[in-house]
């Protein structure tokens, strides 16, 4: 802490690389106006570690020099191995660190007050892979302009914007605990802490407020005096019971107010990364089609589908069966001449 009593962190025992910025024009059509696209190269700070060679620890010698050039090497490496996901967290970070520093030091040599950062600078984040951009940007402000949390939190929600185009489980990534926590310690706190008073909004907000409340906000969308029950229900039960964490485990999950067996099997495989298939209408209507199911129900649906599909598709073949049903397999005029499996469809032997 300093004389003031305000905390310092200071991380030690780090692996860091020089991030070298290059511009490239980007010139638009007829309007005589030319813009900047920047990207980044990666240099060690000491290419070669003499001492480290000396005692006969070649790899140590040439580590740094490695892992800037592992960095930049290939953009989006495989990240199915553990070694693939910790190079990718390496790479997001180098770039978002970079361009977010960058950002900041350039309004500041032009400004002399960094509260108004977001009248001059934006970050358009799209689906989650620069989402670190986040608390990068807290990290910066806090630590090393010394603004409070509050202050931080309300230029940055100011500056950033976030877009998500898909829910494939390539764009919305998630990231080991002890993997995160150990490579970026210090983003890893500010990550706790956006959740922990995220959390704490929440239960405010809602755990409190009256079914007349949410009823109003959902009015439009079906049935929403049952859903405006459910939701403060679940809520309430949450914070009751739970602690106001959401619980990973099924039989809690389906314990709670106006979650079924299909939510229950979302929350645990969007929200929690297990494997879990859930059946909507578009995965029931799909798996009949193409029989992988003559099941009645939901669960029956699901069952036979677990028998077809190996454990570690099953995430995202949920996500494929909805967005082939919801876009090519519709239940009315179907887009057959589209449809890329079309030879397994058995709706074709009715015809």
């Amino acid at each position: 802490a300093d004389e003031n009593g305000n905390s310092i962190f200071r991380q030690e025992n780090y692996q860091s690389v020089k991030a070298i910025p290059y511009d490239l024009p980007i010139v638009g059509y007829g309007n005589g106006i030319v813009n900047t696209l920047r990207i980044w190269d990666a240099e060690p700070m000491e290419s070669f570690q003499l001492d480290s060679f000396d005692k006969g620890d070649y790899q140590k010698a040439v580590e740094a020099q490695n892992l800037a050039r592992n960095i930049v090497e290939v953009l989006y490496p495989n990240d199915n191995h553990y070694a693939g996901k910790e190079l990718r967290l390496k790479q997001q970070y180098f770039f978002i660190s970079a361009s977010v520093q960058e950002a900041v030091e350039k309004y500041m040599r032009k400004h002399d007050d960094i509260h108004h950062l977001a009248d001059k600078v934006t970050f358009q984040l799209n689906d989650t892979h620069p989402t670190v951009a986040i608390p990068e940007l807290m990290r910066v402000l806090m630590d090393d302009y010394k603004l409070s949390w509050e202050e931080a939190w309300s230029i940055t929600t100011k500056v950033c914007a976030y877009t998500n185009h898909t829910i494939m489980a390539e764009a919305l990534e998630k990231w080991p605990i002890d993997l995160f926590s150990r490579l970026l310690p210090r983003i890893y706190q500010i990550v706790e802490e956006i959740n922990r008073r995220f959390m704490a909004q929440i239960r405010v907000k809602y755990a409190d407020q009256g079914e007349d409340v949410v009823e109003e906000k959902i009015r439009r969308i079906g049935m929403y005096r049952m859903k405006a029950k459910n939701i403060v229900g679940l809520a309430r039960k949450l914070q009751t019971e739970y602690g106001g964490v959401v619980p990973q485990d099924f039989t809690a999950l389906t314990s709670l107010p106006g979650v079924g067996r299909k939510t229950a099997n979302v929350v645990l495989s969007v929200g929690f990364g297990e494997q879990h298939i859930a059946v909507d209408t578009h995965v029931f209507r799909v798996s009949h089609r193409l029989g992988l199911s003559d099941g009645k129900t939901p669960e029956a649906v699901e069952r036979d589908l677990e028998r077809h599909i190996p454990v570690a598709d099953r995430a995202d073949s949920h996500h494929w069966l909805i967005l082939h049903g919801r876009y090519i397999c519709t239940a009315h005029r179907p887009k057959c001449g589209q449809c890329a499996i079309k030879g397994w469809c058995r709706e074709k032997e009715k015809e």
